[in-house]
This record gives C-alpha cells, structure tokens and sequence, in this order.
C-alpha cells in the first residue's frame, strides 16, 4: 500500500486504525514518511498492536518528517520499559510540527508517562499530549507533580490523564505542582478524571 504512495503529494491523512500493519507495514510506511513529497498531516495508528521495534521505525522516520501535526498511537501495546526511551528521543529529536500525540490506552504507567513530560520540557511545539488510561495511579500522579513542578512545558499544552485510576491524593499533588509559582510554563488545560 505504501509503496503505491510513492511521490504522492496529495494525501494529507491517513487512518489505519485496527489493521495489524506489522513490522513490514511499519518499514514501508517509514520509507514514505521519510520522501520529501510526503505531505502526511494526520496518521491514526490506533490498535494496530505496534510493537517497539515498529514503533521505533516509525519515530526514527518521523524525525525527519516535515509534514505530520497529528499522530494516533492510542491502543497499542506500548510499555513504560522499552518504548518510552524511543518516544523520549523522538520528542526531543529536531521534529518541529507534530501538534498532537495521542498514547491512550497502553501500558506506559506513571515513569513512562513522566519520561514523556520531561521530554517536553523546552523548545517542544506538542500542543495536545494524550496520556490516558496508562494505568498511573497515584504513584504515576506523584512522578507527574514532579515534572510539572519543575520542568518548562508550554503554556498552550492540553494534557489528558483521564483513567488513570488516580485518587483525590493524586489529583491534589497533580494540582499542588500547577498552582506553585515558579518561572517555568505549564500546561494550559489540564483534563483529569
């Protein structure tokens, strides 16, 4: 399928939700990311069972992309171990146009999700960051109070962190880190639930 959109300069979003793509599908779509006529703004990714390694191909070629605002990797079976370092990379690589990332429904738990954080403290154009149902817990919500505290996030930032089984404890250290004032940015919507 993606060696057919070779050259293509037309298409702009592409849904592949719940197609198992695989590794092989994972490759070839990575080649076409990486063309310079790629003009891709929109890939949902959702529930394709991505692994690390297909994951990890398609960061690799979405560091060089120029084009991609939105990416779905929702549903997956992303982890905190092994998939966080390439996600952590990915965002703090030189990719200056994804907007939003949606990493709903896997397992990154609250390392994972804080990892994430703190990949985009600084210079990240990301302006809507979904983490939710990763299974944070207040554990999760401890280590997310902490990047929030410290770290410089932009200011335009709607993070969602709905389902993540985080009691009133949790959502309190997650409200106490947003309400210090100190000189860093934070997220200017903030959905919790």
């Amino acid at each position: 399928f993606f060696d057919i959109l070779s050259g293509n300069q037309t298409i702009t979003s592409i849904n592949l939700s719940g197609n198992r793509i695989g590794l092989h599908g994972c490759k070839a779509l990575a080649r076409f990311l990486r063309e310079g006529t790629c003009r891709l703004a929109d890939l949902n990714l959702s529930n394709n069972r991505l692994t690390d390694k297909s994951t990890r191909t398609l960061l690799e070629a979405l560091e060089a992309n120029e084009s991609l605002r939105a990416l779905d990797l929702s549903r997956n079976a992303l982890n905190g171990k092994s998939t966080t370092p390439v996600l952590c990379a990915f965002l703090r690589s030189r990719n200056t146009t994804l907007r939003r990332l949606d990493l709903g429904w896997n397992t990154l738990k609250g390392k994972g999700c804080s990892d994430i954080l703190q990949a985009l403290s600084g210079d990240c154009t990301l302006t809507n960051l979904k983490l939710s149902w990763n299974g944070l817990g207040d554990e999760g919500a401890a280590l997310i109070s902490e990047v929030l505290s410290g770290a410089d996030l932009s200011s335009e930032l709607d993070l969602e962190l709905l389902g993540n089984g985080i009691t009133d404890s949790g959502f309190l250290k997650i409200l106490g880190a947003l309400s210090k004032d100190d000189e860093g940015s934070k997220p200017k919507i903030l959905r919790l639930g």
